[in-house]
């Protein structure tokens, strides 16, 4: 009979994970934070387009809104160029309100902006009779968005 060594034993266990084991989990789990990331970062950028897209849309409205209303307390209108408008008062002699383009910005007479947003284009069309104003604005975002919108009106203060 063969004698046993007792001291010889192996005592070891396959409970543990491995190097290659952990590095696959570190990977998948890398996988899997980055495609949520990228995920939650487009749909951030979405909304925030289609924020921006509601805020222009806005901004035109106001900036419509604005001239109309000037245009309906002046008496007359001083037409200088398809771009440039200038609303005076029922006796002619104090202008109530100037908008023109400075650069890329539709301003009042004083240069001030009369919307924050990019304005690509500015045209005012006159009535032969100098009595009503059609005028068209397209504003852009930073996404490049626009937005147009078409107004008119007429003069209630005529002298």
């Amino acid at each position: 009979m063969r004698a046993r060594n007792l001291t010889a034993r192996r005592y070891y266990s396959d409970s543990g994970l491995t190097m290659i084991e952990c590095l696959v989990g570190v990977f998948l789990f890398t996988l899997i934070f980055f495609a949520y990331w990228m995920t939650f970062k487009t749909n951030g950028d979405i909304w925030n387009r289609g924020k921006d897209k509601v805020l222009l849309q806005q901004a035109c409205t106001q900036a419509s809104e604005a001239m109309a209303r000037d245009i309906r307390a002046g008496g007359s209108i001083i037409f200088t160029n398809a771009s440039d408008i200038t609303i005076r008062d029922r006796n002619n002699v104090n202008d109530i309100r100037r908008y023109h383009l400075a650069g890329s910005q539709l301003v009042t007479g004083t240069n001030t902006p009369v919307v924050p947003e990019t304005c690509t284009a500015l045209t005012f069309s006159v009535a032969a009779d100098q009595t009503a104003v059609t005028f068209l604005v397209t504003l852009k975002d930073r996404w490049e968005n626009k937005a147009t919108v078409r107004g008119s009106a007429h003069l209630r203060n005529q002298s």
